[in-house]
């Protein structure tokens, strides 16, 4: 998805978000759902970091748990617990000198927040077991789906740990304030799936265009789906039908991964190759681009008979 849009304002967004990350070393990326805050995550990093191979550590917030979240972010050392039987950089060790970026962090409780309080301010931890303290030199960056003063009303974010990140927001807006950016958008998610799905039915832009301005709830996650779903049916679902009004809780990867998504698709795709007749396995290879060691392989994998 490009984060370059016609819109004025959320490209002064965009390079605040640069300016925040370089100079703070801290960014708080908020917005509705499925409106690129991973995406813009992802790029701040690379445009940080240039040409350097600094990693990316991405975790889900829902994954750290009060039991064990010194270890899941700090690391260990070998023997700091029984189950303890080498030396665990964590998620801080992993993303030295490169980019964590914890999503949704209002999911973090309020003990995981505070632990995590002198490290936001000072960027020093010491993993579990271990009596040194360390410097942590790379970045940090959480992402919301609310603003920070809605998750201060609904209680889900401590105030000191809100006061360290409120400074560092940056608020995307929803896919319907982005209009003028939604061919843009369409033909950038459909040259993503092409390079995956090189099968799939050529796109009708102007369906994808027509429904999107109609308002999509799940914003960018919705449009890639109605993009997969069309490469895949050669056809969109029909707003009547039952399940027209849950489009949006379908779901696709929102870090822009294919991997569940495209094992799906590759058997459905095989399948349709399949019903196209009595081929040969040589006119099968040649119609899905494949060869014939992988054509009978991918058979067996999705349990399908010529």
């Amino acid at each position: 998805m490009p984060l370059y849009s016609h819109d004025k304002r959320l490209q002064e967004k965009v390079e605040a978000a640069c300016q925040t990350f370089r100079n703070a070393r801290i960014l708080l990326i908020t917005g509705p759902i499925g409106s690129g805050k991973t995406h813009l995550a992802k790029y701040v990093h690379t445009v940080t970091y240039e040409k350097t191979k600094a990693p990316f550590i991405e975790q889900h917030a829902a994954t750290l748990t009060r039991e064990q979240y010194i270890s899941q972010i700090f690391g260990h050392r070998k023997g700091a617990f029984s189950d303890a039987t080498k030396d665990f950089p964590g998620l801080v060790g992993m993303a030295a000198n490169g980019t964590l970026c914890i999503d949704d962090c209002a999911l973090l409780g309020h003990e995981i927040q505070a632990g995590l309080l002198r490290f936001i301010q000072e960027f020093r931890y010491r993993p579990l077991g271990d009596i040194r303290e360390r410097q942590f030199q790379g970045r940090l960056i959480l992402t919301s789906s609310a603003s920070i003063q809605q998750l201060l009303d609904r209680k889900q974010l401590r105030e000191d740990f809100a006061f360290r990140i409120k400074e560092m927001e940056i608020q995307l807006p929803a896919l319907h304030h982005r209009k003028c950016d939604i061919q843009q958008l369409i033909q950038a998610f459909y040259t993503e799936l092409k390079r995956e799905v090189p099968h799939g039915y050529p796109l009708d832009q102007g369906q994808i265009a027509n429904r999107a301005e109609k308002g999509l709830k799940g914003n960018f996650h919705e449009l890639r789906n109605l993009i997969f779903m069309f490469m895949m049916n050669g056809k969109l679902p029909d707003l009547e039908a039952p399940h027209a009004n849950n489009l949006h809780k379908t779901t696709l990867p929102r870090t822009g991964s294919l991997k569940s998504d495209l094992k799906q698709l590759e058997g459905a795709l095989i399948a349709r190759a399949l019903e196209e007749g009595n081929r040969t396995p040589e006119q099968l290879c040649r119609a899905l681009n494949i060869g014939r060691r992988a054509l009978f392989y991918k058979l067996k994998e999705h349990k399908l008979k010529r």
